[in-house]
């Protein structure tokens, strides 16, 4: 009667032993699949992120790789280079530096011209006897008249021009030669000449000079008998 009882308890045993291993198994085949799928992720990321840098690699190899002149096709050389960049624009051509030595070695400031101006006539008029003059406010011209003279020597535009509303004036210039001519704008004729200067130089000295100016009170008169002449 006692054997029957030992094997049953053996069996028990057995059979828990069984369950125990065959849990264990379970469990141990379990592990593998997680493994597997996290091998599995790592591998599709690696895999996506070589993908996306072969192709920034070749997009940027695309666009910064030199072409055959030389230059990157986005460096800007040649929308932005030389061809349409400031130094075309702003150079030799068409800069600065030509326009002022033709500006500074002008042949219309002769003599002859000198005569032929005369207060009350049109900015128009005067370009029309001179050319174009460079633009300048009323002090830079009388800065640049005062340059180099002696303190007692008060060559500037007339004070009653230079304080009107809207004066300006034009130079031309031989150096160191020049002609200035100060404008006054009025209502009917637009900009009028009212303070005309010249100075000619021979081998570095003022060989002539003259100055002609009318009172901005007076100069629609002028104006008007310039018209009346030229009837």
């Amino acid at each position: 009667m006692s054997k029957p009882k030992k094997s049953t308890k053996r069996d028990d045993d057995d059979d828990d032993d069984n369950d125990d291993e065959g849990g264990g198994r379970k469990s141990k085949k379990k592990k593998p699949a997680k493994n597997n799928t996290l091998l599995l992720a790592l591998i599709g990321g690696g895999g996506v992120a070589l993908l996306s840098c072969c192709i920034l690699t070749g997009v940027l190899g695309y666009v910064f790789w030199p072409n055959k002149d030389g230059g990157g096709k986005v460096a800007g050389a040649d929308k932005g280079g030389a061809d349409k960049g400031g130094g075309d624009k702003g150079g030799g051509d068409k800069g600065g530096g030509d326009k002022g030595a033709a500006a500074r070695n002008n042949p219309a400031v002769t003599k002859e011209n000198m005569k032929k101006l005369t207060a009350g006539l049109t900015r128009k008029e005067v370009e029309e006897i001179m050319g174009p003059g460079e633009s300048a406010d009323v002090q830079t011209v009388n800065a640049f008249m005062r340059k180099g003279r002696p303190a007692d020597d008060f060559t500037i535009v007339e004070p009653d021009v230079a304080a009107h509303p809207g004066a300006s004036c034009l130079m031309w210039r031989n150096d160191p030669s020049f002609i200035v001519v100060a404008f006054v704008p009025l209502p009917k004729y637009g900009d009028v000449a009212a303070f005309i200067r010249m100075e000619l130089f021979r081998d570095g000295k003022r060989s002539e000079g003259g100055t002609t100016a009318n009172p901005v009170s007076t100069l629609e008169l002028a104006r008007k008998a310039l018209e009346k002449k030229k009837k």
